[in-house]
């Protein structure tokens, strides 16, 4: 591989880490934990999902999962329901309470970050814009890799 490709890696790597850290001061700020933003992007994505799938589904332990819902339980974000055909699964939703935080908080992260790169001339944004697109297609266009073999 060479130079530029090396050093697009290695600058990947440290904005991901960095934005990560930026983001997560942010969350800090309003006492709420990475991980619970993590559940409630799922149970946005899958209203009903339960522990267990979340569990799977973001590689985490479910009593890490049962503690954090708890504590969005206990915020009134979401809410317990019992599955329709199985009683005993608890299924879980977003409540509406979120939404308004949720929205405020995503156009506080947007301003902060576009705080961070106003400076970027116009120009040097575009070629970051069409460069980020092209790692995007590449992600998504490669082949998917077994992990489990």
């Amino acid at each position: 591989m060479d130079f530029p490709h090396e050093q697009l890696i290695d600058l990947l790597r440290e904005v991901n880490r960095d934005m990560s850290k930026y983001v997560k001061e942010i969350l800090n700020a309003h006492d709420i934990p990475v991980s619970s933003m993590i559940i409630a992007r799922e149970l946005r994505n899958e209203p009903g999902i339960t522990i267990s799938e979340l569990s799977r589904r973001i590689d985490m332990a479910k009593s890490h999962i049962s503690n954090l819902v708890r504590d969005l339980e206990e915020r009134g974000w979401v809410e317990k329901q019992p599955d329709k055909t199985d009683q005993r699964i608890l299924r879980l939703y977003l409540t509406p309470a979120i939404g308004g935080f949720l929205a405020e908080l995503r156009q506080e992260i947007r301003a902060a970050i576009g705080e961070l790169v106003a400076d970027i001339p116009a120009d040097r944004a575009h070629s970051l814009v069409e460069g980020l697109e092209d790692i995007k297609l590449a992600l998504a266009d490669r082949p998917r890799r077994n992990i489990d073999a």
